[in-house]
Formats: structure tokens, C-alpha cells, sequence
């Protein structure tokens, strides 16, 4: 009997030190992560158009959720991954480079999301370019 009262006294203190550890995780999410390929495609080597210069933005067709990092998941752990990337004139991504992230993890489940991602291209004066844009990801438990 004592030991159940000590477990229904330690669960509570866990998912609170969780939560602390996960809040200051997201507020000191300034942390650069290395970039590294997600799949095999080829680098962009055009010219891209910053998101604010293009007369029509890129729009999403089709979107991937992201993987929840399982560790993360099971400690109720929240995160985040600010991703950028280019669109190119076919409506794919490339060049994904993590800008911040919570964790590697978080950053890594983002880019292989946003891998793939289709979006209608943007365009400038009527022709169809490459832009370049940044997407935040928040990883948090929702009931689905």
C-alpha cells in the first residue's frame, strides 16, 4: 500500500519536471541545427525569390505530418522546428535547413515531412519561379 502512494506521489512530479524541461526547451530554441539531406534529390542551384518579393505564393497541394520523435512523445515533451527551404518552379521542396529546433530530433522529423511537400510554385510578373520560404512545425500531444 505504501509503495502506491509513493508511485501516485512520484507520477505527478514527473510530467511536471517534463513540462518544465520541455518549456525551457522551446524558449531557448535559438539553436542553429546542422543541415543534412533528407532524400536524394539534387540541390536547387537557381535563382530563388524571397517569399515577400513574389507577386503569388507558393500554396500547398499536398503536406506530410511529421514523425513525433518517439522518446519526445512518450515524456509528453513539445517541440519545435522552424524549416527553411526552397519551392521550385516544379512545386517541390529542396534545400531544407533547419533554422531552429527544440532538438535534432524535432528538426530532422520536419525536414523529412516537408520533403514532402507538394505546393503550386509562386509566381512574379506571371512566370513561375523558385521561392523561398520558412515553415514552423510545433510538435505537441493533441488527442487525433
Amino acid at each position: 500500500m505504501r509503495q502506491n502512494t509513493q508511485m501516485k506521489f512520484i507520477h505527478p512530479i514527473l510530467t511536471l519536471l517534463a513540462t518544465l524541461l520541455a518549456a525551457m526547451a522551446i524558449a531557448g530554441c535559438e539553436t542553429q541545427t546542422t543541415a543534412v539531406p533528407v532524400e536524394n534529390r539534387e540541390p536547387y542551384v537557381g535563382s530563388a525569390y524571397d517569399l515577400a518579393n513574389v507577386d503569388v505564393p507558393p500554396r500547398v497541394v499536398s503536406q506530410a505530418r511529421p514523425k513525433y520523435p518517439i522518446a519526445f512523445r512518450k515524456a509528453g515533451m513539445r517541440g519545435l522546428a522552424v524549416v527553411e527551404f526552397i519551392v521550385d518552379e516544379n512545386g517541390h521542396t529542396r534545400n531544407l535547413v533547419a533554422r531552429k529546433a527544440t532538438d535534432v530530433a524535432f528538426a530532422e522529423a520536419a525536414k523529412i515531412a516537408l520533403s514532402q511537400w507538394v505546393f503550386l510554385p509562386a509566381k512574379k510578373g506571371g512566370a513561375i519561379v523558385a521561392c523561398r520560404m520558412q515553415v514552423p512545425m510545433v510538435f505537441s500531444i493533441t488527442e487525433d
